[in-house]
């Protein structure tokens, strides 16, 4: 039976990844607006939404993990379907971002594919490509590991993240390459084993909501203080280099938040099968996000902006491409082979 609550982070997370992408019309709306409210509210948005990525890696590992499979299995069945999503989708965006329809060239396209990607947002395929490959001996590793094992896993992220960088911010000393901390320099490899424990040992109450609701509050506040200095130092106001920097207690914070809402709330089984009908669809959407807001975000967005101000206008839209997308992977769960796929 599937938890509800993995199907309602998934929706979450896709709905950030789309906000993530929409530039200054909402993202990085506080580097053109000179309203301070709307500054800080747009600058807290985009800190928040970058917790998008951590989220899906916490939700594999958390269902993923516990699992029993032959590494055959892991290649066949996950490996190889999420290299076929790959290919075909890279097609796809190839082809519809041609000048002309005579300039295909299928050896570019397999060697674009191979050594960078048709479109950046398919970076995620290729870090989940990587998780799978490491997923037989992160199992057996799981298998072995204690709670206190997964709280000191914690405690390297929290040095990893946030220690290390800002003492090297204050001291003005650049990172040490050689200098790793486990899996805590490795996202696809972190957030899965973070999820695992937050999935079955982080036991949610009031003490450690507000903890976390406390933890992740100065997390965001640290985010926007490094920001700013950042800004005022080099002048680079587009500069992202400090806004996922803190998201590891922001990250658990969403799924314990979640997780605990679902468990408390008795939710109608007409609104889960909902949930999880959307939730199943999740991938799709990303996958169609990035050519369905390049062709109808900006129409849409401008068809809404002399009615309401830029930033509720990009939230608007934002939805309303999600929708889009939405019925197009349920259409294309029609098709043969794709239900598989998708």
């Amino acid at each position: 039976m599937k938890k509800v609550y993995f199907e309602a982070l998934r929706i979450i997370a896709v709905l950030f990844v789309i906000y993530n992408h929409t530039e200054t019309t909402g993202f990085q709306y506080y580097t053109i607006t000179d309203n301070l409210f709307l500054y800080y509210i747009s600058l807290i948005c985009a800190i928040i939404c970058k917790t998008a990525v951590p989220i899906f890696f916490m939700i594999s590992g958390a269902l993923l993990l516990n699992k029993d499979e032959k590494i055959c299995k892991v290649y066949f069945n996950r490996i190889f379907r999420i290299v076929i999503v790959l290919l075909i989708f890279s097609l796809f965006v190839y082809i519809i971002n041609l000048k002309d329809a005579g300039s295909f060239d299928l050896s570019i396209f397999l060697k674009t594919v191979y050594s960078s990607q048709v479109r950046f947002s398919y970076w995620y395929l290729y870090a989940y490509i990587s998780f799978l490959i490491a997923l037989p001996l992160l199992r057996k590793m799981v298998k072995a590991m204690e709670k206190k094992d997964f709280v000191y896993l914690l405690l390297l992220g929290i040095l990893a993240y946030y220690i290390i960088p800002v003492m090297q911010y204050i001291l003005g000393i650049g990172r040490n390459s050689y200098l790793e901390f486990a899996f805590a320099g490795q996202i696809f490899l972190f957030y899965p084993l973070i999820g695992y424990y937050c999935d079955k040992y982080l036991s949610i109450n009031k003490k450690n909501l507000l903890f976390l609701l406390t933890a992740s509050l100065l997390s965001i506040v640290l985010t926007i203080i490094m920001t700013n200095a950042w800004i005022d130092q080099t002048g680079n106001i587009m500069s992202q280099n400090w806004l996922n920097a803190f998201i590891l207690i922001p990250s658990i914070t969403v799924f314990a938040v979640i997780k605990l809402i679902f468990a408390k709330m008795t939710i109608c089984e007409r609104i889960s099968k909902i949930i999880c009908t959307i939730g199943s669809c999740t991938f799709g959407i990303y996958l169609l996000e990035g050519p369905i807001r390049q062709f109808c975000y900006m129409p849409i967005f401008n068809a809404l902006f002399p009615y309401v101000r830029a930033f509720p206008a990009c939230i608007i839209t934002v939805i309303i491409v999600f929708f889009i997308c939405f019925v197009l992977v349920l259409i294309l769960k029609k098709l043969p082979g794709f239900k598989t796929l998708l």
